[in-house]
């Protein structure tokens, strides 16, 4: 029998999860109404994997989201489940203000052979502040540098009927400043977005404007702020903020993936 969004809700938050050194925060999202978000769950890659996770009415289907941010060269001790999409919003690197060019770019090298390394259908990343070889490259190197994965630079694209935006723009007091220019802030989406991705999250005014004019439909995916990590909200719009890093950059003080299962109609 077909699970009702809010049996799903029931179902995210009841059992007795036995937790386990691979976890996520798990979120049940209504593509129909995405105001309604089914409250966190942590839960064991484990029950991400049993076919009893979910199940939906004929006419729909589950499309999961995997999300990370600020890894900060700390990728490798990320555990990451499987899904259909595989998004990183930004800071991949430590800070490489005072490396040179070579140096970073074999860090970025690294990171995209891990990155690419999974399982998932769809990968997008963008660049955050502590990006600055990213900004520097030519945008069609850094495309050929993050392939397969998409490098998104303040671009709408579509991936398996559902349209995103992709702009690796914040702001804030860090000394890295890659990604902040006037012109990373003019851009804006060509047409209605599903799910909007920026580096920063609704901790300025200015972002909290540009989210709810961009409106997108099912949710906001970013990081950059540590501290937030988890769901927020720009009034109905669901932001998940996906730092792994905490303020103290150490791999042994890592935050958990985010998991969004999105219920949307077939076709």
């Amino acid at each position: 029998m077909a699970t009702t969004f809010r049996s799903v809700v029931r179902l995210v938050a009841g059992p007795k999860l036995v937790r386990s050194k691979e976890d996520a925060d798990y979120f049940v999202l209504d593509g129909e109404n995405p105001s309604r978000t089914a409250p966190v769950a942590v839960v064991p890659f484990s029950y991400l994997q049993s076919p009893l996770t979910l199940s939906v009415r004929a006419g729909q289907r589950i499309v999961r989201f995997v999300i990370i941010s600020d890894t900060h060269e700390f990728h490798e001790y990320v555990p990451v489940p499987d899904g259909d999409f595989l998004i990183h919003c930004g800071d991949i690197l430590l800070s490489d203000r005072f490396n040179i060019a070579p140096w970073s770019t074999k860090k970025l090298k690294a990171f995209f052979s891990w990155f690419n390394g999974h399982s998932h259908k769809h990968k997008i990343v963008i660049g955050g502040n502590h990006d600055g070889m990213l900004e520097q490259l030519q945008l069609t190197d850094a495309k050929a540098l993050a392939s397969p994965a998409l490098f998104a630079m303040n671009e709408t694209f579509v991936m398996d009927g559902i349209t995103f935006f992709a702009s690796p723009r914040s702001k804030g007091s860090s000394p890295n400043k890659a990604f902040q220019s006037e012109e990373v802030w003019a851009a804006s989406p060509s047409a209605p977005v599903d799910v909007l991705i920026t580096h920063q999250g609704p901790w300025t005014q200015r972002m909290v404007d540009f989210i709810a004019n961009v409106k997108p439909r099912l949710f906001h995916a970013c990081g950059h702020e540590h501290i937030r990590h988890g769901l927020n909200r720009v009034g109905p719009i669901p932001s998940f903020n996906a730092a792994i890093c905490r303020g103290s950059f150490g791999r042994e003080d890592l935050q958990r993936p985010t998991v969004v299962d999105v219920i949307l109609p077939t076709s």
